[in-house]
């Protein structure tokens, strides 16, 4: 314990100066080495807390107050669903309309998703940022020290939130499609995406171990991440 202590003091020290490379100085590292003891979590969670906030500051190219953040997120939701209605009640580019409000919709429902059921399980979150494949969708950021005290299962299920919303949004406009006779081009487009979302969000950690380590950053990876925490805590208890 005294060792991961002076190391987090170390590494938060060099933060401070302005230095953020963690992975390098073995941040990561220590983190999951605390994740897997509680007594661990209880004393450190403050601390690693504050330096993985300093990083995501330093690095986020925006931020948005979290608050703000959800009202562009509710209000985009809501218009969006409005003009999906009136585009799809009239008939008028009902394929387009289908194909760009699934995206949106995935956009803006994903990060409330995961906030709803952290917030649930005692996890806080602090800001919005532009992150994901593409680097510009809406990102929310945790509150780690919040994100620690959770229990692994409770960490797992808040990264599964995001997923899952995001797979129920594609099967509700494939729903939508077959009910109002869209053009097949469309239902096809929306089918073979929610195959590519299934495989890529089922199987990061092969894509993983197979050399993609941007697929680590995967919500998917990351529950199978805490999951197996989870399995190690059960383990220990039996």
């Amino acid at each position: 314990m005294k060792e991961i202590e002076s190391e987090l003091d170390r590494i938060e020290e060099t933060v401070l100066k302005g230095d953020y490379s963690l992975k390098e100085m073995g941040f990561w590292r220590i983190v999951m080495k605390v994740k897997k003891d509680p007594e661990l979590t209880h004393k450190f969670a403050d601390q690693i807390g504050r330096i993985d906030q300093a990083l995501f500051r330093a690095k986020a190219r925006v931020s948005i107050p979290l608050k703000v953040g959800h009202f562009i997120e509710i209000a985009m939701t809501l218009f969006v669903i409005v003009i999906l209605y009136r585009l799809l009640s009239s008939g008028i580019y009902t394929g387009i309309a289908l194909l760009a409000g699934t995206f949106v919709l995935m956009g803006t429902l994903h990060p409330l998703a995961h906030w709803a059921v952290g917030r649930i399980f005692g996890i806080k979150f602090t800001f919005y940022f532009p992150d994901g494949p593409a680097l510009i969708e809406p990102t929310i950021k945790t509150d780690y020290a919040t994100y620690l005290r959770a229990a692994p299962m409770k960490r797992a299920l808040m990264h599964a939130a995001g997923p899952i919303i995001s797979t129920f949004v594609i099967v509700a406009a494939l729903a939508a499609a077959t009910a109002i006779k869209a053009p097949s081009w469309a239902s096809w487009l929306l089918l073979g995406f929610l195959i590519f979302n299934a495989i890529f969000e089922a199987l990061p950690p092969l894509w993983v171990k197979l050399g993609m380590k941007s697929l680590a950053k995967s919500d998917a990876y990351r529950v199978w991440r805490e999951w197996k925490i989870h399995r190690l805590y059960v383990s220990r208890r039996t």
